[in-house]
């Protein structure tokens, strides 16, 4: 009876823990109307990225943290993607510039995405994106 009544009162806990999920379309219209998909499969993440209608950087890559040779912007670069906990963590490098990204799910249908330059030590920015679909 003890086991059933666990099982009962962990339920709502795994259901609300589905609401927190990076996986979808996002936007924000900090720094221009920007959208965003992230779609998971078992073992890769399809990223997606536009500004104003103009897709910046589309990629799909293992989720093992190997790097992924992707183009941003028309430039060569590379990626390495993984998930830590409930985060997405992105690292990329374009040239000597490194930038690392941290996709966090929050209540409510939001996501929030940290941004920092690992190459300029210190600079740190968070967007607030709301899905979409």
């Amino acid at each position: 009876m003890s086991s059933l009544l666990l099982a009962v009162a962990a339920a709502p806990l795994v259901v609300a823990a589905a609401d927190y999920t990076w996986d979808g379309t996002w936007a924000t219209s900090q720094g221009g109307q920007t959208e965003l998909t992230l779609t998971r499969t078992d073992e890769t993440v399809h990223v997606k990225e536009a500004r104003d209608n103009k897709v910046l950087v589309e990629y799909t890559c293992k989720l093992d943290g190997k790097e992924c040779e992707i183009r941003d912007e028309g430039h060569k670069a590379k990626v390495s993607v993984w998930v830590n906990g409930a985060k997405l963590v992105e690292v990329r490098t374009r040239g000597a510039e490194i930038t690392r990204r941290r996709f966090t799910p929050k209540e409510g249908g939001k996501l929030d995405v940290e941004e920092t330059e690992l190459s300029r030590p210190g600079k740190t920015e968070t967007i607030a994106y709301e899905r979409r679909s």
